[in-house]
């Protein structure tokens, strides 16, 4: 029986997604958990990796386990579960179903506020709002939408087979006066590749990056500087849509 999860975690203890060795990632917690469950070895499969350090209120894997009824393993899981993880929701679904393959798209949210706050640090980029130009981000923001060579927003563009991503959609919104964030529906994402995006956004907010230069690089203009990442505390993977799931 194939098993479709969709989880929540709070990214700041963890390197990432994805199983590493001489680190703690979210992957191998789980996979951890679900042993002493289950009595045997599970490997999950996830939808895609994150960075050390992002969020995911909607994060989706598949494992295969023998036919059983699952009505109490989402609050069995929780129980074991640190409280920086969190089981959502778990549901059958077809034999050849895959989280990674079927997904349609993704959509991540960067968050960002403009007035000191301890309670925000942890999710969300501090940003001093004095002569920042949100109305320009979100012009820039709306040149991603559309299939576009994000090879100069990307970490590491030679490990990809294609540097090609279809954004569908890509908006600023304000939530209110003091806080906003950054919306991005893609069919697929590179390395880093909303951090580089975001430390270049901001860039332009603060007019240190002219808007020209972020569409040329956009276009396939190489750099001029090192590139350069925002931190992760801000990113949160928020949606993962299927298909005839």
């Amino acid at each position: 029986m194939r098993l479709l999860f969709d989880i929540a975690f709070d990214g700041g203890a963890y390197h990432g997604w994805q199983r590493q060795k001489q680190v703690v990632s979210v992957q191998e917690i789980i996979e951890n958990k679900l042993a002493l469950l289950f009595q045997k070895s599970i490997t999950i499969y996830g939808c895609g990796r994150t960075d050390a350090g992002v969020h995911a209120e909607h994060y989706y894997f598949h494992i295969d386990i023998p036919d059983q009824p699952i009505d109490n393993l989402a609050y069995k899981l929780n129980r074991m579960l640190p409280t920086d993880i969190s089981i959502n929701n778990i549901k059958p679904v077809r034999a050849n179903f895959n989280s990674r393959y079927g997904a349609k798209s993704r959509t991540y949210r960067y968050y960002f506020h403009h007035t000191p706050d301890p309670f925000l640090t942890r999710y969300s980029y501090y940003l001093d709002g004095q002569n920042f130009d949100l109305d320009l981000v979100s012009r820039a923001v709306k040149l991603i939408i559309g299939k576009h060579d994000f090879r100069y927003f990307c970490k590491t563009p030679d490990r990809h087979n294609t540097t090609d991503c279809t954004v569908y959609d890509a908006k600023v919104e304000r939530i209110n006066e003091d806080r906003w964030c950054i919306i991005i529906k893609a069919n697929r994402f590179l390395k880093s590749m909303i951090r580089i995006m975001a430390y270049r956004l901001v860039s332009i907010g603060i007019g240190e990056m002219h808007i020209d230069t972020f569409s040329y690089y956009l276009n396939g203009e190489e750099p001029q500087e090192q590139v350069k990442l925002l931190a992760p505390q801000g990113l949160f993977l928020t949606d993962v849509e299927y298909e005839n799931v």
